[in-house]
């Protein structure tokens, strides 16, 4: 049972990542509006990293926005539609505080820049998938 437990998790990753190129964890895209994106954070209480929080530079100015978070069997734990830091993921799901580990993101988002001076587009879209790290 542990290896086809195993094989079914290697399918979800392979099917999640499928012909998509994944930029590093805690990196900057190269577009017009950098998208912060941390690769862990500490849902402990001490309000020091406590939320799954990304951000935009402040020049730049969030048109659509989706995360959907996923755990290690593929479940969907979270999902939002907002960027508000206050509403980020906390680490749990359905009021319950889920086990230390990694966990999948997929993130959709159209960001508008202020700032663009080049002739090129003021606004981009953006779809990242990547993982981040729960630790408690």
């Amino acid at each position: 049972m542990k290896n086809r437990i195993f094989y079914i998790a290697i399918l979800l990753l392979a099917a999640f990542f499928q012909g998509q190129a994944q930029a590093p964890n805690g990196a900057r895209n190269a577009g017009i509006c950098p998208l912060y994106i941390p690769n862990a954070f500490t849902p402990n209480g001490d309000n020091i990293n406590d939320r799954f929080v990304l951000s935009v530079s402040e020049d730049c100015e969030v048109l659509n926005f989706e995360i959907q978070i996923f755990d290690r069997w593929g479940q969907m734990v979270y999902e939002s539609k907002e960027l508000d830091p206050s509403k980020a993921w906390d680490g749990q799901f359905d009021s319950n505080y889920l086990q230390q580990g990694l966990y999948l993101y997929k993130i959709s988002a159209e960001l508008y820049s202020y700032t663009n001076r080049s002739n090129s587009s003021r606004s981009e879209k953006i779809n990242k998938q990547g993982s981040v790290v729960l630790i408690r």
